[in-house]
């Protein structure tokens, strides 16, 4: 009776067995199937469409060089975090996202203006990653986002030259982990003066969203003031580059360090007045209605006669 047992238990696990080995072969099979085909369904239209060879090759080369597996764990793919409470997932996201914050004005708001920063990590903040050869933006695209270099190296081609991606007449610039990229987004229509692309073999990439920022922001009537004088700061130093002749794209930082910062603000304070006209009570501040965000270009930072000129 025993032995009886024992071979029925051995039958049970092994048809167990037996069954999840099918199954797996079963789910390869068809992944492998369906790479097939696109690749297949690829080649046709690269072929119906007489797209170069050089071209051809340079996609084929990035597609393949990027069916890898994600190199690092997104908040947005871990299910969980999603029903912690309010309170703990705004203090996750400030410490996740917020020491990568290093542009000045965010150094600023993180120590001065907390409760604005803890916002802008819950309201605006997204996490990508990104496969080598990757663009996370190009020339003339539309700006909706600052970039922070939190992982990787990616390069930066300013100019129209980047427009169908980079070239060896084209000089490019390297940034790394702590770099800030199209800060002017957040203040100003922008469109983006180059290319960047990623150079490693993936990179990780902070965005703040600047309807996200506004949104964030506009909770917070002291930090929404005081940025309202940095944004005077800006829009007086982006004037004086361009009276330069100096080349105004994605890389520039109108403060060079947090010390610079603070004593800009310091030398504005002393010669603010109050004079300065509330906003209209019938303005909504929203990403949706630039009239709010014009209104604040035009009468505190005076920028509306030279944003044009950035295009």
């Amino acid at each position: 009776m025993f032995a009886v047992l024992i071979l029925y238990v051995g039958l049970v696990l092994f048809s167990s067995m037996l069954g999840s080995i099918t199954a797996l072969l079963n789910q390869s099979r068809k992944e492998a199937y369906s790479r097939l085909r696109q690749g297949d369904n690829l080649r046709r239209f690269l072929a119906e469409n007489k797209v170069s060879l050089q071209l051809s090759n340079q996609i084929m080369y990035f597609l393949r060089g990027n069916r890898g597996k994600t190199v690092r764990i997104l908040e947005s793919e871990v299910e969980s975090l999603k029903h912690l409470p309010m309170s703990l997932q705004l203090e996750m996201r400030y410490e996740v996202y917020g020491h990568h914050f290093t542009s000045p004005v965010f150094v600023w708001l993180r120590d001065a203006h907390q409760p604005a920063a803890i916002d802008i990590c819950s309201m605006a903040v997204s996490e990508v990653v990104l496969k080598k050869a990757a663009e996370p933006f190009n020339f003339r695209m539309r700006g909706l986002a600052v970039h922070f270099v939190a992982n990787g190296s990616l390069d930066y081609y300013p100019g129209l030259a980047s427009l169908f991606g980079s070239s060896g007449d084209v000089l490019s610039v390297r940034v790394s982990s702590g770099a800030c990229l199209a800060e002017a987004v957040l203040w100003f229509h922008w469109e983006h003066k180059g290319l960047l692309r990623v150079v490693a073999n993936s990179a990780v990439v902070i965005k703040v969203s600047a309807d996200g920022f506004r949104l964030a922001v506009q909770q917070q009537d002291s930090s929404l003031q005081d940025l309202k004088v940095y944004v005077k700061l800006v829009a007086a130093r982006l004037q004086q580059a361009l009276s330069d002749g100096e080349d105004i794209d994605d890389t520039y930082r109108p403060f060079e360090n947090i010390k610079d910062l603070m004593e800009s603000l310091a030398l504005e304070s002393d010669i603010v007045t109050d004079a300065q006209p509330d906003m209209p009570t019938d303005t909504k501040w929203t990403p949706t209605s630039p009239k709010s965000w014009s209104w604040m270009a035009s009468k505190v930072s005076k920028v509306t006669p030279f944003s044009n000129s950035l295009d």
